[in-house]
């Protein structure tokens, strides 16, 4: 996920996002607007989140059909419905808690760091040279 200057969200914008959202899955909730799952958020409850999410954070304005809004959801709405009741309340009865944002939550946000020309990669492959079965073993004669 980018800004429109191409900068990475920090993590504590991305947790204020996360917190925006969550609120914006209560009101739905609270409505009896919440879907089970966010694959299956009615056409209202999609243009609710998202108008609401992209007046307060512009960065999900920049994305065409919406996929940045739509992929955070779909990666984490499940994880928050999961600990809620209908009305949205945490199901342990002690009513809404905001979670924590750990790094497991952002694993798919990291940016990507590409590779450039002429760096070499310190990963060892995993592939067999050509030719080579994992049963064979070659040796050697001492008359080479």
């Amino acid at each position: 996920m980018e800004e429109e200057n191409g900068d990475v969200p920090t993590s504590t914008k991305l947790t204020n996002m996360r917190t925006a959202l969550q609120a914006a899955w209560t009101d739905l909730a609270q409505h009896g607007l919440a879907p089970a799952t966010w694959g299956k958020a009615s056409m209202m409850a999609q243009n609710f989140v998202h108008s609401t999410m992209e007046a307060t954070y512009p960065i999900f304005k920049f994305a065409e059909d919406r996929w940045k809004l739509e992929t955070l959801c779909t990666h984490i709405y499940s994880s928050w419905r999961l600990k809620r009741d209908d009305m949205g309340n945490l199901k342990n009865g002690r009513g809404i808690k905001e979670e924590t944002l750990d790094d497991e939550d952002l694993e798919d946000h990291k940016p990507v760091v590409k590779k450039r020309k002429g760096q070499v990669t310190s990963r060892p492959s995993t592939k067999k040279p050509k030719g080579e079965s994992l049963y064979t073993t070659t040796h050697k004669s001492g008359t080479d």
